[in-house]
């Protein structure tokens, strides 16, 4: 071999150990990569606070994050080959549901997800326990709550009613049915006003009409209400404006049957007048001295204590076997003659 061509042996050596190098180096740089990314993946997945686990088609653990080593009570490699309902659920056989309950009380739901290979064939799962525990405290707390609201509604004896903007009803509770007579079904669709008094309507519609301008506005009033049987009730009722509430959008009216409550004022009224009758008759009988001023003063005290319009006091004529009036409070002249020309038969 000449020099000249050991010369060019030496060069083309020289350049396919280059290559050699410089290959090796982007071997190691994608191994680098592939190794940071997988660290990187490991920690991802030992961030998530819910157990997972790589299990084979027979169960056995291939790997694990650390909340299922947590979760297990053991190192993740004691974990790894024994079957996964061992370590976590800590069960006999495997999970057949979707939800499970440990011994401490948590719940859980687990999901299972097929790994397949380049050829499609599933040779592992992954299994991802989601702690459900607080999630079903709060729902098992919102359910009560609304039994709780459901039976204050349907047992209570106060009226609840919801009608829309145009005062259509849209709902109405059960005791509308013990309160006046109505199955809701009878009632809902129909407009507010089929049910009240003539003497109330244009009262009730002016205030709907400024508790509508204000979201959240509210108006209370005395209404009288027709029950199914003809009677009026009297009802004390609250109403508020939810028209802009997603969950209710209609004017909510809260009532509660005060017809007793009117029907015993109005007797205490009643008796406060002939009380008050009484009372000035007595005082008149002391003061008076004839029986003329006696009955003249007996009348004006019916007029403004007993509250009557008018009153009148007649005497016994036996001649024309009646009444005739001697003297009277509140009629004008006209009227008393009239009256006193009458015979009013004993």
């Amino acid at each position: 071999m000449t020099e000249v061509e050991h010369l060019l042996s030496t060069e083309e050596e020289d350049r396919r150990r280059r290559a050699l190098l410089h290959m090796l180096e982007d071997l190691k740089r994608e191994r680098d990569t592939a190794q940071e990314a997988r660290k990187q993946w490991l920690q991802t997945i030992d961030a998530v606070h819910d157990p997972m686990v790589v299990h084979d088609s027979i169960g056995r653990v291939l790997r694990a994050n650390v909340s299922y080593a947590r979760h297990a009570g053991l190192d993740i490699h004691d974990i790894l080959g024994r079957p996964y309902w061992e370590c976590f659920p800590r069960q006999s056989l495997p999970l057949t549901g979707d939800e499970f309950t440990t011994e401490t009380g948590e719940i859980f739901v687990s999901r299972s997800f097929p790994i397949r290979d380049a050829d499609g064939e599933a040779r592992s799962v992954l299994h991802v326990f989601e702690d459900v525990t607080a999630r079903r405290k709060v729902q098992e707390a919102l359910e009560r709550r609304e039994r709780w609201f459901r039976t204050l509604i349907e047992k209570g004896s106060d009226l609840i009613l919801v009608a829309d903007g145009n005062g259509r009803i849209q709902y109405v509770s059960p005791s509308a049915e013990t309160l006046s007579g109505y199955r809701p079904e009878e009632v809902i669709g129909r407009h507010f006003s089929e049910f009240l008094h003539p003497g109330d309507l244009a009262a009730v519609e002016s205030h709907l009409g400024e508790i509508l301008r204000i979201p959240g506005a509210t108006h209370a009033a005395d209404i009288r209400f027709l029950g199914k049987d003809g009677r009026w009730l009297d009802l004390a009722a609250t109403s508020r404006n939810a028209v802009d509430d997603p969950d209710v959008r209609g004017i909510v009216v809260n009532a509660r049957d005060i017809t007793q409550l009117k029907e015993n004022q109005r007797k205490i009224e009643k008796l406060s007048q002939l009380y008050g009758l009484l009372s000035g008759v007595n005082t008149a009988i002391v003061r008076t001295k004839s029986a003329k001023e006696l009955f003249t003063d007996v009348c004006r005290v019916a007029v403004q204590s007993g509250r009557f319009c008018a009153a009148a006091v007649a005497g016994y004529d036996a001649s024309r076997r009646g009444l005739v009036p001697m003297t009277q409070y509140g009629f004008d002249d006209d009227e008393f003659d009239q009256v006193r020309n009458e015979h009013i038969p004993v």
